[in-house]
């Protein structure tokens, strides 16, 4: 999968699918750091436009050790399950979102 904005070029995005449905797009830059440094989750905000946000710091910050990025539910490259709400989640959700991408991507 890949994705662009008006200021990047595509690029390359994976997707962690989780048992209930969601799907993130995500990237995790600096990956020669993982085990060595502690690594760094950019999250972005409820109104933010996805993960190409965050590309220039996160590429700057990934030269010194790993930084996961990634799209919320419905931004982006991220697809809300099947049978469920756009809207009908709450700021817990999305932060155990963040906790499930974290365990499996920065290990």
């Amino acid at each position: 999968m890949s994705t662009s904005s008006a200021q990047y070029p595509p690029f390359a995005v994976s997707l962690f699918q989780r048992h209930d449905g969601y799907s993130f797009g995500y990237k995790v830059l600096g990956r020669e750091h993982l085990g060595a440094k502690t690594p760094l989750v950019l999250v972005q905000g409820l109104s933010a436009v996805g993960l190409v946000d965050w590309l220039p710091l996160a590429q700057h910050l990934g030269n010194a050790r790993p930084v996961l990025i990634f799209d919320n539910r419905g931004m982006g490259s991220s697809k809300i399950g099947k049978g469920h709400v756009a809207d009908a989640f709450s700021i817990r959700d999305m932060s155990m979102d963040v906790i499930s991408i974290v365990k499996v991507q920065t290990v």
